[in-house]
């Protein structure tokens, strides 16, 4: 299909350009591959091919599960029906396994409890925003200063009395998978680790130490390794050891013992794998970005907690002591003019309503909506993000077509209109090659040279590597 780009597939593409949408599916995601083409250059009107590849991930659960968590029958054909209302899409059903493909920015929506809860709301049977009982502390976790060239952040949570069954642990596994692959990028950003509680001792510590160090038994293994080893003939090791190059030490989590919680971003320990007799879970969640991290911890304990289990927090002692995970929601003001401007909708309790249904609480005040958003929804960072849940839930299908105002003809803007109008604005134009050398890129303006594109025929010694900067042509 073409479309011209401007559309909410993501706001930060290039506006005014012209693309092809290709879906290729795969067992666990969808990539859409967005194909665009668009004029540059002036003078040559050369075009500039660029694709941006979007991953879908898809979740695959029992659908007795599914309703179990729901807390109300649904005909699997109804289910089927509405489930897109939410802005999920099903990708198929067998029996009673069913396969959802899940939008990237909805991380909370990657696993059947999460997916029960968004449900719940949705559809009026415990609409707002849901909040959990969190104890405060009573057990630490402390951050040396060795891993914070390595792997700096952690965050960590206790879950007790859960009850293990085959649904969790299935549940549990593919939602790391999956969080692994989109806000953990393939674990570079963030990892998470799964313990049984039981079998350690606190207080943690969270340190780097030397690839032969340490040794300890990991997973699917029975033989103790180093790291190093682990690095080379592990399984999860040779898959994740780029993470860890060039680094002369890797973090692990120890106990108060010594015991190896987990090796991360790479492997936990046997002695603290979950079993059908665990009961209570300790949760770390490390990486290299906090807003990572703290979603990716919210979003696997509050799932735990939708299965029974009681949350505890964790008090991670870095620069400054903190409590995680933190459920405080986020608070945002949204404008009712604005929200009319948009969407064609003034009354302020039916917005409240629409706002509730995608599990936000919200009260009117005058023209001004007040809304708590649930922490474990990282994509709410701007009132247009609201806008977008007020439009979901109020139902896309409820909207009144309708005409545009000024009915007109679109056309490009030509380049040499733009150059006219940005020269008559008072711009300064300059119009550099894209080949410069390395004493002009990098020893005049004194800075490291870093890795370069270098030609292997260059037309002279002026031009022999590809610019990373405009402005040493600028200062020129």
């Amino acid at each position: 299909m073409i479309f011209r780009c401007g559309a909410p597939i993501n706001r930060t593409l290039t506006k005014n350009c012209l693309g092809v949408v290709q879906k290729v599916s795969f067992p666990h995601f969808t990539i859409f591959a967005l194909h665009f083409s668009t004029a540059s250059d002036t003078h040559r009107q050369n075009k500039i091919h660029f694709t941006v590849y979007l991953p879908m991930p898809v979740i695959t659960f029992g659908y007795e599960d599914l309703l179990s968590l729901f807390g109300r029958d649904m005909d699997i054909k109804e289910f089927a029906e509405k489930i897109p209302m939410i802005g999920v899409s099903v990708e198929k059903i067998e029996g009673n396994e069913v396969s959802i493909e899940v939008f990237p920015n909805r991380p909370d929506l990657l696993s059947v409890e999460g997916m029960a809860r968004a449900m719940r709301a949705f559809f009026g049977i415990e609409s707002g925003l849901k909040r959990y009982e969190v104890e405060p502390p009573e057990i630490s976790l402390t951050v040396d200063k060795s891993v914070r060239d390595v792997r700096p952040y952690v965050v960590a949570g206790v879950v007790k009395n859960v009850e293990m069954t085959d649904e969790l642990i299935a549940s549990l596994m593919e939602m790391q998978e999956k969080l692994h692959l989109s806000v953990g990028k393939g674990r570079k950003k963030m990892a998470i680790g799964v313990h049984d509680f039981d079998k350690v001792t606190p207080p943690f510590v969270y340190r780097a130490v030397k690839p032969d160090e340490i040794s300890f038994v990991p997973l699917a293994m029975e033989e103790r390794m180093n790291l190093a080893e682990i690095l080379a003939r592990h399984e999860k090791g040779i898959a994740y050891a780029h993470i860890l190059n060039n680094f002369e030490k890797y973090p692990v989590i120890l106990d108060r013992n010594g015991e190896v919680l987990s090796f991360p971003p790479i492997i936990n320990g046997q002695l603290t794998a979950l079993n059908e007799q665990t009961k209570n879970i300790f949760i770390d969640v490390t990486g290299t970005d906090r807003t990572a991290i703290t979603t990716a911890l919210t979003i696997v304990a509050t799932a735990l907690a939708e299965r029974g289990g009681i949350l505890q927090q964790v008090e991670v002692v870095d620069d400054e002591p903190v409590a995680t995970p933190d459920l405080s929601p986020q608070h945002n003001e949204l404008h009712i003019p604005y929200v009319q401007k948009l969407l064609h909708l003034q009354d302020g309790e039916s917005i409240c309503e629409a706002l509730r249904k995608m599990g936000h609480h919200a009260t009117v005040t005058g023209d001004t909506i007040m809304v708590e958003s649930p922490v474990w929804r990282p994509d709410i960072l701007h009132p247009v993000d609201l806008i977008e849940d007020i439009a979901i839930g109020y139902g896309y299908e409820v909207f009144e077509e309708e005409l545009p105002h000024a009915m007109t003809f679109g056309s490009s803007l030509h380049p040499d209109r733009l150059h006219q109008i940005m020269i008559g604005l008072g711009f300064n134009e300059v119009v550099t090659l894209s080949l410069s050398n390395p004493e002009k890129e990098f020893e005049k303006m004194g800075i490291d040279a870093g890795e370069t594109v270098e030609l292997s025929n260059p037309i002279s010694v002026e031009h022999t590597i590809v610019k990373r900067s405009l402005l040493p042509s600028l200062l020129e």
